[in-house]
């Protein structure tokens, strides 16, 4: 059964509360209550006094108690519907019924609302057949928007859902704003009619008058998604992005946009770097930008968008990482060893950051720079994080070039006994030094 049964049921809310409502009973701090017509028995007053309380407590057993017997005294109409209002609120339908039934004679006036309520109370207790008679004769003398989502609602928990939609949308026909009503019809057609393109149809046609409302939105989104249909998904979260954009939502935009990127993405990469190309020049759009193309390898402009944020920031963790993808994505590594270490050393005059001295450190080490200063920054890392296994790699591997077989031995014979030789790089290094060793 899907959720969305429960939203079926929550059209009928507000007409069920409107064929309750009667007048307020208030008290004011003298103890003075609003009158009721004449009053017919003595304590009435009283007993109006203290049903209200209790409803002010919460307490609704006591305050239905009371008003049952205020209508019981009186024969009131006002004391029946707040009866039935309370009975309602609590869901206690079979005592709904049994009011009704006990009394809707007595009150011929208020046939309709009472029916309407009466033909509520057996839907939900099951009692289908019963409450669409009396719907069907509500409809037959009144074709009102509540009569037809009644018997819409119970057509639809009779699985009669070709009968069920024709009379919600003569329902919509009537109400055009009633978005819950157009989520409900769009669900049986997608879901239980299997219609799913009149379904996105119908939504479309809707965002297409009204613009991208959130709740359609997101129900057209969720239809294509369950289809895995990419582009419909892409074509309501730019409507959505539209939208939060008019509405000034700066957080929700963002959220919107970082989904459709990725939507994008997975279809076409040089189409969401387009994309990404074609927003407002803020620093978002430069760090996308930056994920897009690293993910795409694209060295050259992956520099120069990080040149552009690096320069707009001066975040030295932005010249770190544009060491870092210089060196990583560089097909000839030697090439740009000049340029990655003056990068780093520029980050360590500032940083103490532990990754930054040991990747600047195992580089001097590996391409045989300085290997002294290599040491050293690998040392001041380990100092940071003594356990970390690749420094202790990069120590070991320093010790090796410096020719100190037994101390590179040392630290990789503990490394090998801790990971042991999976890691192409740690194998490689532990051949080497053990051959050294030898």
């Amino acid at each position: 059964m899907h959720s969305y049964k429960s939203l079926v049921l929550a059209l009928l809310i507000p007409f069920i509360f409107a064929a309750c409502a009667t007048k307020e009973y208030s008290s004011s701090a003298k103890g003075s209550i609003t009158q009721i017509d004449q009053k017919v028995f003595d304590g009435e007053d009283m007993y109006i006094l203290f049903a209200l309380e209790a409803l002010n407590q919460q307490d609704h057993l006591n305050a239905f108690e009371l008003f049952v017997i205020l209508y019981n005294s009186t024969y009131k109409y006002e004391y029946l519907q707040r009866a039935i209002s309370i009975a309602l609120v609590n869901q206690e339908y079979p005592v709904i019924i049994d009011l009704v039934e006990s009394n809707i004679k007595r009150h011929k006036e208020h046939l309709d609302d009472l029916n309407f309520i009466y033909s509520v109370s057996l839907m939900n207790v099951n009692r289908l057949d019963e409450a669409l008679v009396v719907a069907l004769s509500l409809l037959n003398k009144d074709s009102s928007v509540k009569h037809l989502i009644l018997t819409g609602n119970i057509y639809f928990f009779q699985n009669e859902y070709d009968k069920s939609l024709s009379y919600f949308m003569q329902a919509y026909d009537i109400q055009k704003e009633n978005t819950a009503l157009l989520l409900v019809i769009s669900d049986i057609l997608f879901y239980n009619l299997e219609q799913k393109d009149e379904a996105i149809k119908l939504l479309d046609n809707f965002i297409t008058e009204n613009g991208c409302q959130i709740n359609i939105c997101e129900k057209i989104y969720l239809y294509y998604m369950e289809q895995n249909d990419i582009d419909g998904m892409i074509s309501t979260l730019e409507k959505n992005y539209k939208l939060m954009l008019s509405l000034n939502n700066i957080d929700q935009m963002y959220k919107t946009l970082n989904v459709m990127i990725e939507m994008i993405k997975l279809k076409d990469i040089n189409k969401a770097i387009e994309f990404v190309q074609s927003l407002d020049d803020n620093e978002y759009k430069i760090i996308k930008l930056i994920e897009l193309y690293k993910l795409d390898s694209n060295l050259e402009k992956l520099l120069e968008t990080m040149q552009i944020l690096y320069d707009k920031t001066n975040n030295i963790d932005v010249l770190a990482q544009m060491a870092i993808f210089q060196f990583e994505l560089s097909e000839d590594k030697k090439s740009v060893l000049k340029s990655v270490i003056s990068k780093f050393e520029k980050v360590l005059k500032v940083s103490t950051n532990h990754m930054y001295q040991n990747y600047l450190g195992y580089l001097l080490i590996d391409y045989d720079i300085d290997y002294k200063k290599g040491l050293k920054l690998v040392k001041m890392a380990l100092e940071q994080d003594g356990e970390n296994i690749a420094y202790l790699d990069s120590l070991a591997w320093g010790y090796y070039k410096l020719g100190d077989c037994d101390s590179a031995y040392k630290y990789m014979f503990d490394i090998v006994n801790k990971i042991g030789l999976e890691n192409e790089e740690i194998k490689l290094h532990w051949e080497a030094i053990k051959n050294c060793k030898e």
